[in-house]
Parts: C-alpha cells; structure tokens; sequence
C-alpha cells in the first residue's frame, strides 16, 4: 500500500497542456490583481510583487513615473496607460509563475485524492494497477 502511495507522491515534473497554462495564468492575473494571495507551493505571491517588478525595471518605472506625472498634470488617458502597465506586468509575472502553481495544484490534487480513498476502495484501486 506505501509503495503504491509513495509513487503517486514521487517528485515528477507535471506536464500541463499551454491550454491549461494559459488558464492557469489567467487565474494569477486576476488574482494579483484583485489583491488576492497566490502560493505556488514555496512562496506567497501578491500584487506587491508585480509592482515590485515593475520598478526593478527602468522601462517600468519610468513608463509609471511618466504617467503620474502626466495625472498630476491633468491627463486623464494616464489612467488607462496605468492600468494597461499593470495589466501588462501582472501578466508577464503569472507567467513567470504559473508552472509552479500548476505543479502544487496538480500535488495537492494527488494528495487530496489519496486522503480520500479509504482502506476498501484502495485495495480495488490497487487491483486494478
């Protein structure tokens, strides 16, 4: 019965389609953006580090400044070129992120699954492998 479990468990790259990906990221995107926590089986990720990585570029940070400066002046459209910039960088950042987070679902799942099957249901399981 280990045995069984224990590769189930055993460390394997996960291989999701791009389709899943794609979906996947999509979810990121909207959770960064909406202030939500995304945990991708090591670390925390939140809108913080989007912005984070949009100074740590000087094309970002410098898009941004431009814009705010542009809003102090009384330009409306800034808003929008703001929005798109986040947008932008949210998505390059759930890409960056998203095989992870499609790993720890996809172990989660499995572990989830495997707490699930009680002794009964198991043994046919195990019958049929």
């Amino acid at each position: 019965m280990n045995s069984v479990i224990q590769s189930i468990r055993t460390s394997r790259p996960v291989v999701a389609s791009e389709e899943r990906l794609n979906e996947i990221e999509g979810e990121i995107v909207e959770s960064l953006l909406s202030k939500k926590t995304v945990f991708d089986g090591e670390l925390k990720h939140t809108f913080q580090d989007v912005l984070q990585s949009i100074w740590s570029t000087d094309t970002g940070s410098e898009a941004i400044d431009a814009e705010l400066k542009n809003i102090a002046m009384g330009d409306s459209d800034s808003i929008g070129i703001i929005q798109n910039i986040l947008t932008t960088a949210a998505e390059a950042y759930a890409q960056s992120i998203s095989v992870k987070v499609a790993e720890h679902r996809f172990k989660e799942a499995a572990d989830n699954f495997i707490a699930s099957i009680n002794t009964n249901e198991f043994q046919e399981l195990r019958g049929r492998i």
